[in-house]
């Protein structure tokens, strides 16, 4: 015996892996790198191999990947170890930033803001993936942020810009550039309205009041003005810095221009007019109305001498012209004087204008009357003759008269008056005439009213009546009408009512007569009477006779029918035609009628028989109906047939006693052939037959039903398809003999088609050769993918409204390399369409949506994507509102002005009034602001506003003083004076103003000066604010005008030699300022000083100094603005003594 032993090795092989893990760096530009290792293995029996999940050499993407190693032996026992491969990327980003770039501001920014892309890297990359781009701003402009930069405000000046590119790995990569804005964009200044003043009280020129003609307002994007200068062209001419206070305006239009000057050296002016006006009226003094008698045969009066002419003139310039005009009955003008002027009757005004050399005007009135008192002259026309009106009884007569007065138009009154209606008749009519004055003249004439117009008849309708029974006649009543304007008529007729009329038509004339006479025109109907009675018939009675031997007819003679009637009658019979019956009778009974008519279409009728009898068979006779073709019924392979079957009949006239059809009328007979046989018997039996086809045809295509559309996408790298097409029915009213396909040549179409669109034909055919065809497309499309860009958001540039982007390019996968065509269409606030790309179209303000469609070269759609473009405009329009406007009147007033424009980058959608009144509207007395706002179609808003002055002429206050100097030194009593005169403005009741006085610090009770004069004063600088009233007479209710004066009383010493140059000198350096300036005293004198700057009101600002000063000796003193207003300031120096120095400072807007 014998066995087999079997060692078997189960022993797994020894595996080692390489040390784990294994590095590596990224290839140049790759985002990994190939990377190579080895394992080691060892096995009992010796033979191993080593596999690997990831083979040695192959490429690993940066980042930790795990490795299998396996290895087997000869038994396929196996080990296997685990260890990672890491490669790390070390390459930097690549990050190129755009070259040093200069913007301007954007106004009304003081600075540009960014536009992405316009500031963002200009290349950024990675070999692996850019995680994150940043940017740091320093210099003018700080802070930091991701991309894009975008919407970031750079301030004038020098920004750089640090981009700082990272990648997933940490590294990194930075460059900047320097972004330069410019100030480029000018102030705006606004001025006040145009400006109308009254010339001063007894003055041709006006002086400005405080700072009612400086500019009012400035604006600059960088918020910096550092100065505003005047300059004045027209009637006055000058220029000047700060203030146009106490500035003489001639009288005339001066065209004042405002330059404000920022810190980059832009300017911006503003314009507006002042136009001084004398409005003071000269005076002019009339006579009284005068009263006179037109002079004989004239309608005039002449004016003799100067009795009309003004009783005196005045004017406070003089005046240069006296005219007069003339209005009313009398019109016209001259100068100077009346005298030899012809005045017409009635009342003329006569005015007396004066003018002076400013073309004011004053007028005087009154009337010169002159009276006229002679009566028109009247004619009446002559006596008017005229028919009545047509239809009417009465007639409206028109007539004139006409009048003629020297010296005025005439009044006609006429009764009846003109148009009245008359009677037939005659009639007396009185006209009155009377001229303007009162005297009337009278005269008569007349009208007679003629009836001229026949009567119309009216016959009644033509009547039918039948006769009286019996008769041939019958009697007849009617009544006709008639009518008249007049209304009184006699009607004739011929033949008159009742009377008999005969059988027939006969005609009747009626006429008639009105009381004029007058005969109307005939009218004509006719009366119709008409036979109603039927005529007697007697028939003969029936005749039966035997026919001829041999034959089938007999030679009958018929006795005439017996007849009576009153009128001529009509026989005739319905055998022979007509009224003898007498004839050929044949086989049978035949039934004669008789029908007797009479001439009024009476009729009566009567029948007998006649038999013609002892008849032999002679044969039938017999037809069949043409052969008939017929199609099959729709939707079946046969048809009900009919027709009408055949009326055989016996030669002889017997009877035929049966007819026999193999197939009956409205059988139903298959498509094809039939054949159809009739077979008649009469009463002998003697037959006879016919026959004839039925023909059934199949003209039906049969109906074929093909599948719906296929459309399939053919497999992952494929470009052809499969396609199971279902089943192609077919049918038809008989039977479908064949059913085929021109894209398999088989009924069934599925198999493997091509990429693109196939039409597929089916056709099924009948036994009868009808066919049908149906189609339906198998389309094979490839996996097509079309991607879009992200949603993009954009900031209009500065002035644009719309802008182009680039970037929008779609991205097309495809796997067959098929030709293919991308379409896009914009929808939303840019309406476009176009083929390939939209990058670089421009977009306008709102969301666009934008669709890429994908299509293969016959238009037949694949794929399509979509993505928004928001386009945001973010600038104010641009309102300008018109200057500030002032008027002057005493009561409100009606104001028209243009209304505000606007401007916009877009469209200004609208222009609306925001507050204040509408142009046009009655403005009251006092200031009103109108404020309008312009938005535009992105709803941004801004506003502009201007006031309109409705200010009553105001004789500005005057001031005349008388001045006495002191002569007495501290500590007094003082001998000094002022006295005021003042005149103009509205004083208070009592004509009396009120006073508040400021002087020296060595005035005592100064506080408590209240009047128009003040005595016992030191010597020194005084001020005085007068008040008035105002127009309503109050005091402290807001409309007061308020002058103030400057006064100096000097020091008198011996030989009458003041002492104001004692004191020393003052200098302000600079000036004008904005900010600081600096006061420099040099004393000439020793005593106790106090430096101090006040406004223009008096009201102490600062005490720069207060102490000793010694004689020769300079004082610098600086003085800080800040936070004050701008416009004129005083500096003063007082002595203990009450000497002064004074000198004006000029504080610019720029210290704001």
């Amino acid at each position: 015996c014998s066995f087999a032993v079997v060692v078997v090795d189960n022993q797994n092989p020894a595996i080692t892996c390489p040390a784990s893990p294994v590095t590596a760096e990224n290839d140049l530009g790759q985002c990994g790198a190939v990377v190579n290792y080895s394992a080691s293995a060892t096995d009992n029996c010796g033979t191993v191999s080593v596999t690997y999940s990831i083979n040695p050499g192959s490429f690993f993407i940066v980042g930790t990947t795990p490795v299998i190693s396996i290895a087997t032996d000869g038994s396929g026992n196996t080990s296997q170890c685990t260890f990672t491969v890491v490669v790390t990327d070390t390459e930097d980003p690549v990050l190129v930033c755009p070259e040093n770039q200069t913007r301007n501001t954007q106004s009304p920014l003081c600075g540009y803001i960014a536009d992405s892309p316009e500031f963002n890297p200009l290349v950024g990359s990675d070999n692996c993936l850019l995680l994150i781009a940043s940017y740091e701003l320093t210099g003018a402009t700080t802070g930091d942020g991701l991309l894009p930069l975008n919407g970031v405000e750079f301030h004038k000046g020098v920004t750089t810009v640090e981009w700082t590119a990272q990648d997933l790995s940490g590294n990194s990569t930075a460059c900047s550039f320097t972004v330069t804005v410019l100030d480029d964009d000018n102030p705006q200044v606004n001025c006040v309205g145009d400006q109308i003043r009254a010339t001063d009280f007894n003055t041709c020129t006006y002086t400005t009041v405080d700072t009612e003609f400086d500019w009012t307002d400035s604006n600059d994007n960088c918020g910096v003005i550092v100065s505003a200068t005047y300059t004045l062209d027209g009637a006055t001419s000058g220029s000047g810095a700060s203030t146009l206070a106490g500035i003489v305006f001639a009288k005339g239009v001066t065209t004042v221009t405002w330059t404000v000057t920022d810190d980059s050296g832009n300017t911006g002016t503003c314009t507006f007019t002042v136009t001084v006006n004398d409005y003071q009226l000269p005076q002019v003094t009339c006579t009284a109305t005068q009263e006179r008698v037109a002079l004989p045969g004239t309608c005039l009066y002449t004016s003799t001498g100067n009795e009309f002419d003004p009783l005196g003139t005045t004017d406070n310039c003089g005046v240069t012209s006296v005219v007069y005009n003339l209005f009313g009955v009398t019109t016209g003008n001259g100068y100077s004087t009346l005298a030899g002027v012809n005045f017409n009757v009635g009342q003329t005004v006569v005015v007396w204008i004066a003018a002076d050399a400013a073309d004011n005007t004053n007028t005087c009135t009154f009337n010169v009357v002159v009276k006229d008192e002679e009566p028109p002259v009247l004619t009446c026309p002559d006596d008017i003759l005229q028919p009545a009106a047509a239809g009417t009884c009465a007639t409206a007569v028109t007539y004139t008269a006409t009048a003629a007065d020297l010296c005025s138009s005439t009044t006609i009154d006429i009764f009846p008056p003109s148009g009245s209606s008359f009677a037939v008749g005659t009639h007396s009519v009185e006209v009155t005439a009377t001229d303007v004055y009162g005297n009337a003249s009278v005269c008569n004439f007349n009208v007679t009213v003629v009836d001229t117009e026949p009567p119309v008849v009216t016959c009644p309708d033509d009547i039918i009546i039948q006769a009286t029974s019996g008769l041939c006649s019958s009697v007849v009543n009617f009544e006709p009408q008639a009518a008249d304007n007049c209304g009184n008529t006699t009607i004739t007729a011929v033949p008159a009512s009742g009377s008999t009329f005969n059988t027939g038509a006969t005609p009747v004339i009626v006429t008639a007569v009105d009381g004029a006479g007058l005969v109307s025109a005939p009218c004509t109907f006719t009366v119709t009477v008409i036979d109603v009675t039927a005529p007697v018939l007697t028939c003969p009675a029936d005749i039966v006779q035997s026919a001829a031997s041999g034959g089938c007819s007999a030679e009958v003679t018929v006795p005439l029918p017996t007849v009576s009637d009153c009128a001529i009658v009509t026989l005739t019979n319905d055998y022979t035609g007509t009224a003898n019956a007498s004839g050929i009778y044949y086989a049978g009974g035949t039934l004669v009628t008789y029908t007797a008519s009479d001439v009024a279409g009476n009729s009566s009728s009567c029948s007998f028989l006649v038999n013609i009898t002892d008849v032999t068979g002679s044969g039938t006779a017999i037809a069949c109906p043409a052969d008939i073709v017929q199609p099959a019924l729709d939707g079946f392979c046969n048809t009900p047939v009919y027709w009408e079957e055949p009326e055989p009949i016996d030669l002889c006239g017997g009877t035929i006693t049966s007819l026999v059809s193999s197939i009956a009328p409205g059988s139903t007979f298959d498509v094809g052939v039939t054949t159809v046989e009739y077979t008649a018997i009469d009463e002998a039996n003697n037959t006879a037959t016919c026959s004839f086809t039925v023909t059934v045809t199949d003209t039906q295509s049969p109906t074929i039903i093909c599948p719906e559309n296929i459309t399939q996408i053919a497999a992952e790298g494929e470009c052809t398809a499969t396609i199971t097409v279902p089943f192609i029915s077919a049918f038809d009213n008989c039977a479908v003999v064949n059913l085929t396909n021109d894209y398999t040549n088989y009924a069934d179409a599925s198999g493997v088609y091509n990429l693109g669109t196939t039409l597929v034909t089916a056709t099924a055919f009948d036994a009868a050769a009808n066919q049908t065809s149906c189609s339906f497309e198998v389309t094979v499309t490839q996996s097509f993918n079309i991607s879009c860009p992200t949603n993009f958001n954009y900031v209009l540039p500065t002035g644009a409204c719309k802008m182009p982007v680039s970037g929008l390019s779609p991205v097309v996968s495809d796997a067959c390399g098929l030709a293919y065509t991308v379409t896009y269409d914009a929808t939303g606030a840019t309406v476009t369409s176009g083929n390939n790309d939209i990058s670089g179209h421009e977009f306008v303000v709102g969301t666009t949506q934008v669709v890429y469609t994908l299509a293969d070269t016959d238009g037949n759609y694949l794929a399509s994507c979509s993505f928004n473009i928001e386009i945001t405009d973010a600038q104010l329009p641009e309102i300008t509102c018109p200057k500030n406007i002032s008027v002057s009147s005493a009561l409100p007033v009606t104001v028209f002005y243009n209304n505000p424009t606007a401007t916009d980058n877009c469209i200004v959608n609208s222009v609306s009034l925001v507050s204040g009144l509408p142009s046009g509207s009655t403005f009251p007395l006092g200031v009103s602001t109108v404020t309008y706002a312009a938005t535009d179609v992105s709803g941004n808003s801004v506003t502009c506003s201007f006031t309109v002055s409705v200010q009553p002429a105001i004789f500005p206050m005057q001031i005349s003083s008388i001045v006495q100097s002191n002569s007495v030194v501290f500590p007094g009593p003082y001998n000094g004076s002022i006295s005021l005169t003042v005149t103009g403005g509205n004083p208070c009741p009592g004509g009396v103003y009120n006073y508040v006085w400021a002087g020296p610090v060595s005035w005592i009770g100064g506080g408590s000066a209240t009047g128009s004069t003040i005595t016992g004063i030191p010597n020194g600088w005084y001020t005085v604010t007068v008040t008035d009233c105002g127009l309503d007479g109050i005091a402290g209710t807001g409309d007061e005008q308020t002058l103030v004066g400057w006064y100096y009383v000097p020091f008198k010493l011996g030989g009458g030699k003041t002492g104001l140059e004692n004191l020393g000198s003052i200098a302000i350096v600079p000036n004008p300022f904005e900010h600081q300036t600096t006061v420099i005293f040099n004393a000439d004198r020793s005593c106790n000083v106090e430096v101090s700057i006040t406004d223009l009101n008096g009201r102490e600002v600062a005490i720069l100094y207060n102490g000793f000063a010694a004689a020769g000796e300079s004082y610098t003193l600086p003085f800080d603005a800040r936070g004050l207003p701008e416009g004129l300031y005083i500096c003063r120096i007082i002595s203990s003594d009450g000497m002064q120095l004074q000198e004006k400072l000029l504080l610019m807007e720029g210290q704001r």
